[in-house]
């Protein structure tokens, strides 16, 4: 009797467990199709605290060699309707201002808006670059996103597509 007992319960947490993995899994699919991400985008890096304003991902046309120009596209989504502040800084690159700040109206409901930013490399190896974002309407909210870049080196006959 006891055996059974202890069997009924073992059973009744495993249920609870998995009922729990069910509802995490619909929260995660649910976000996922609230906010879809372009074909081949990469997430951006969250690197503030709190509920972000809207979601980053990019993509990079070419490897970026130094002194070569380059391209990286940005796409933002949120699940409102908001205009965003946009700057964008990075250390070791020159950034064209015209794509470094601005802002952005998103639509809301996930859809995505993309902004490209044109920069040239001035050094080789591994760049950070930061997108912060801000609510237009009253700047109360800033969301940092950080994007990790690797700059081959032109001399080193590292081709843009790669190597």
């Amino acid at each position: 009797m006891k055996t059974g007992v202890v069997l009924l319960a073992v059973l009744a947490l495993a249920g609870c467990g998995s009922g729990e993995q069910s509802k995490k899994s619909s929260a995660v699919t649910t976000a996922n199709k609230a906010q879809p991400a372009v074909a081949d985008a990469v997430a951006a890096v969250l690197q503030s605290t709190g509920a972000p304003v809207a979601s980053v991902n990019f993509l990079l046309d070419a490897k970026p060699l130094v002194g070569a120009p380059a391209k990286l596209r940005l796409d933002i989504a949120a699940a409102e309707a908001m205009a965003l502040l946009i700057v964008v800084e990075a250390e070791g690159l020159s950034l064209e201002p015209d794509s470094a700040r601005g802002t952005l109206v998103l639509t809301g409901g996930g859809t995505v808006t993309s902004r490209e930013l044109n920069f040239t490399a001035q050094r080789a190896g591994l760049v950070e670059i930061l997108v912060r974002l801000r609510k237009a309407e009253d700047g109360s909210i800033d969301t940092v996103y950080a994007i990790p870049v690797l700059v081959g080196s032109a001399a080193s006959g590292e081709t843009a597509a790669g190597g």
